[in-house]
């Protein structure tokens, strides 16, 4: 196949450097398209397909170009020298999947340390390192938005401001190590970065798939999800996956389906244990202040079997 040298120009009018708008690009030897000017690898969405005829206008030969695939242009001093080669490494760091899980690795528990000594609910760094994967994403690199020591509190904050969990800026600040100049900065910069968190939603999303999987009545939905919107403060202080199934379980309760269909079933494909459930269960009792001997579920049913106003009222 016939390719490009590196000092070959194409020869197209047309196509543009994504980057800087040059139209100094070039082929290297595997294929890609590169800018000779600032060294930026360009997406397949601009050269998915490049095909040369000849004279006769028959093809000489085809070269594809992968979006995640990045390549090194230039030999090792090149690559010192030039400063073009500099940004493309610099480009290639910042893109790499390596890097990206190395940052998520280290950023989980720095987030779980902040939720601990701010004694948030046992969610809340879950939730928030959601959300920090999400912001990651947008932000531009080679930013003082990019520091773990500052977006890390920013995170925290905004995901407990969107979960309606009280929290002062001051014992933030005393919770962490981080000038306050620095991250008032970062809260205000990433402000439009932050997606929309409606966990009600998400768990009632959660509700009517674990139904349909397990082909439900449409009695336990809509049971599930009454429960769920009357004892919001219980149920959403916790996981999604545990809330949605602790509410299906109390709606399974109060129609006698125990057996039929079991917590540990349940449970089984959404990550949540027959014990987690069982907790989060009693956890609502106590809240409500139904009165039981012992905390088991067999004694439960027989409390709220055909009392679904103990729940919800």
């Amino acid at each position: 196949m016939k390719t490009l040298s590196f000092n070959d120009e194409i020869d197209d009018k047309e196509r543009k450097c994504e980057q800087c708008g040059s139209q100094r690009l070039t082929e290297n030897r595997e294929g890609f398209i590169i800018c000779k000017e600032c060294g930026l690898e360009q997406s397949s969405e601009s050269y998915a397909q490049q095909t040369r005829f000849d004279e006769n206008q028959e093809v000489l030969d085809h070269s594809f170009f992968s979006k995640t695939s990045r390549t090194t242009v230039g030999n090792k001093k090149e690559r010192v020298v030039r400063e073009k080669f500099k940004k493309l490494e610099k480009y290639q760091k910042y893109n790499s999947y390596v890097y990206e899980t190395t940052i998520f690795r280290h950023a989980y528990p720095m987030i779980r340390g902040i939720c601990s000594r701010l004694r948030m609910p046992i969610n809340m760094a879950q939730d928030a390192f959601g959300v920090f994967k999400r912001v990651w994403k947008k932000l531009p690199p080679k930013t003082q938005m990019r520091s773990l020591d500052s977006l890390i509190p920013v995170v925290v904050y905004r995901t407990a401001q969107m979960l309606e969990y009280s929290v002062n800026f001051i014992e933030l600040l005393n919770a962490i190590d981080c000038d306050d100049k620095k991250l008032k900065s970062v809260l205000i910069s990433t402000y439009q970065l932050f997606p929309t968190i409606d966990k009600r939603n998400d768990v009632i999303s959660q509700i009517n798939r674990i139904c349909d999987e397990m082909d439900m009545a449409y009695e336990i939905r809509i049971r599930s999800i009454k429960i769920l919107n009357a004892n919001k403060s219980v149920m959403l202080s916790t996981t999604n996956n545990i809330a949605a199934c602790a509410s299906i379980g109390l709606a399974i309760l109060t129609l006698g389906l125990r057996k039929e269909y079991r917590l540990y079933k349940i449970g089984r494909n959404n990550h949540a244990s027959a014990s987690a459930i069982s907790a989060r269960i009693f956890k609502v009792i106590k809240h409500r202040n139904i009165h039981t001997k012992s905390y088991k579920i067999c004694q439960i049913e027989d409390i709220l079997l055909n009392k679904l106003e103990l729940l919800t009222d």
